[in-house]
């Protein structure tokens, strides 16, 4: 019946909802679809636990950036981890913008923790074999926010 319902919506609401029911899935995540495997085995993951994490990754091109710490990949919302930027609007808030802009159509690989946060997935995301966090605060006033760094990457 999910299956059906998934199959009758259209456009990004149907990205978005299968994106959702993959994510509840243990198999790696891709931007183009559920994988082949059947969905029996669902396991959802409701802590950030380095242990215990299932690797759920997420990959596809980064198709707009809302701000320095917001990003879509495949239309999909990714809130970037542990990742304090400025705000849209002051002068630091809008170079991290306009340096994360640098990187649309990139493709990017995001390992989400199993956050969300509004509407946002929240992952940490490499784009060509590079931390897109670190790029981030290396290039703008963009901080490490040690509070939500729950994989301590940063």
């Amino acid at each position: 019946m999910i299956l059906l319902l998934a199959k009758t919506l259209n456009g990004r609401l149907c990205r978005l909802f299968q994106f959702a029911l993959m994510s509840l899935s243990s198999l790696p995540l891709t931007a183009d679809g559920l994988e082949a495997e059947s969905m029996s085995q669902i396991n959802v993951e409701r802590f950030h636990n380095e242990q215990e994490r299932v690797q759920n990754i997420l990959t596809g091109v980064i198709t707009h950036i809302r701000d320095g710490d917001t990003i879509e990949v495949a239309k999909i919302p990714i809130r970037l981890a542990a990742l304090d930027c400025p705000e849209v609007g002051s002068i630091a808030g809008d170079l991290a913008k306009s340096v994360a802009q640098e990187f649309l159509g990139s493709q990017a690989i995001c390992f989400l923790t199993g956050a969300k946060s509004y509407d946002r997935f929240v992952a940490y995301c490499e784009i060509k074999g590079s931390d897109f966090g670190e790029s981030l605060m290396r290039e703008t006033n963009c901080k490490a926010w040690k509070k939500f760094d729950v994989w301590n990457r940063y």
